[in-house]
């Protein structure tokens, strides 16, 4: 008997209400119990009903929009799959048998139901590269989910899995770790009579010849990272569909992402309900794949207004692919010179005082024409005399950075800022307190610091 978990938009689709299932019932066959979901395609009227094993996570893709008249057509679309993937004949066998009777249910996992939304999700990415759905080829997509990377900490594909399985390893072992010649599953060889694994890497190669071709460069490669064929695979049909996705792009505005929420004015909202009104405003953002960055601290209020006034109007480029977020910064938008001022400042000192190989690091919150106490200086001497003021002053550590004043000039374009050192002295329990004054600009939206003031470099 076979155990069919349906969502309840599959239940519904059917008008069908789960049978209740004896415990006994489960698990008597290996390929017993299968989650079944529904999927609206990108073709108006046009459906895919998926069957995923539990716990493998085999999928087989079927156009339809019911159990009733699916799960024929899934029956021999594994028998199918597991033929093209040299799975034993006796096993294949012993399977199909059970598909002689059959009980629908409802789930019972949320955890197979985040890995079929991931897998849901990658289907629906992958409509967008057929013209009509006719052309939809299924057997190419499964082919595909066999080769589909699930987990967090335990990463594994459903090839992987029984590839283990049929060498007695645990299933889950994770699929770098199944050498070539354990791998008892694979899918049959092609025209060309490559391997999967030989198949894969001359895919991949073509597939990095085509991203050359149309972004006019070289991918550069090295020997310290070897990422597995597989994970390649997909992240060069990742940027391959970026590619085609972004010459026909869509411009929408984020509200219209959102379901066209209403949000209420801030000034209508007590604390406590701008509090919540925030948080749900993320939640909804993040839902949608769009993450909201602010660098510095502002109050509620400040977001909120800046999520239900501004940001909601924002025209986004339309990207279906699977997990893609759209990255926002409020400073972007609100540029904070005092912020991005205190930031560079913060840099330069940790990497000119604290960190020895800085120079480079330090060069980039600095113009190279810097003036140190009313004379220029190359950063290469400015960084020598760092790294000898310790020696001269017996210094332990710089402790911190105390900002007194900020001026700026009428234009706003540069800014003198006063502040000093907190320095410990080997051998002192104080700390001594130098003063230090920076000098800014703004240049191309980016502020530089152009000199110092600091009585211990004299």
């Amino acid at each position: 008997m076979i155990i069919v978990r349906a969502t309840q938009k599959l239940l519904n689709n059917q008008r069908l209400k789960p049978e209740m299932i004896d415990q006994s019932m489960e698990n008597k066959i290996v390929l017993g119990e299968w989650y079944a979901n529904t999927i609206t395609s990108s073709f108006k009227g046009k459906s895919l009903v998926i069957y995923v094993h539990q716990p493998s996570l085999i999928t087989i893709v079927i156009a339809g929009k019911t159990i009733k008249k699916t799960f024929t057509e899934f029956a021999k679309r594994l028998q199918n799959l597991l033929t093209r993937f040299t799975f034993p004949a006796s096993f294949v066998t012993e399977q199909m048998i059970a598909f002689d009777s059959s009980i629908i249910t409802k789930t019972a996992s949320r955890k197979m139901l985040g890995f079929m939304n991931s897998i849901t999700d990658h289907l629906i990415n992958r409509m967008y590269s057929y013209e009509n759905f006719e052309d939809i080829d299924l057997e190419e997509e499964e082919n595909i989910l066999m080769n589909f990377v699930h987990g967090s900490k335990n990463i594994f594909m459903p090839i992987s899995y029984w590839g283990n399985y049929f060498v007695g390893e645990d299933p889950f072992r994770n699929f770098h770790e199944l050498k070539n010649e354990e791998n008892s599953i694979q899918l049959i060889p092609n025209e060309n009579k490559l391997s999967r694994s030989e198949d894969l890497h001359m895919e991949n190669q073509l597939m990095k010849l085509q991203i050359e071709d149309f972004l006019g460069g070289q991918i550069m490669g090295g020997n310290e990272l070897e990422l597995p064929a597989e994970i390649e695979n997909l992240f060069l049909k990742n940027i391959i569909e970026f590619e085609k996705q972004s010459k026909h792009i869509k411009k929408v505005k984020i509200v219209e992402l959102l379901g066209k929420h209403t949000f209420k004015q801030a000034a209508e909202l007590k604390p406590k309900q701008l509090k919540t009104a925030l948080d749900k405003a993320f939640a909804l953002l993040a839902k949608n794949n769009i993450n909201l960055d602010f660098l510095a601290e502002y109050s509620d209020e400040i977001k909120y207004k800046f999520i239900s006034e501004e940001l909601i109007h924002e025209e986004a480029q339309m990207m279906n692919m699977p997990g893609m977020i759209m990255h926002f910064i409020y400073e972007e938008f609100h540029p904070n010179k005092d912020f991005d001022i205190r930031n560079r400042i913060k840099h330069f000192l940790f990497t000119l005082f604290e960190n020895e190989e800085g120079e480079n690091n330090y060069q980039f919150s600095c113009k190279e024409e810097f003036r140190l106490n009313n004379e220029y200086i190359s950063l290469h001497e400015l960084k020598l005399k760092a790294n000898q003021l310790h020696l001269i002053h017996d210094l332990e550590s710089i402790d911190d950075y105390k900002l007194k004043q900020i001026l700026f000039n009428k234009e706003n374009k540069k800014a003198k800022v006063i502040g000093h050192l907190e320095i410990k002295i080997e051998g002192s329990k104080t700390k001594t307190k130098i003063p230090i004054t920076f000098f800014a600009e703004l240049s191309n939206d980016w502020w530089e610091l152009t000199g110092l003031e600091f009585e211990w470099f004299n």
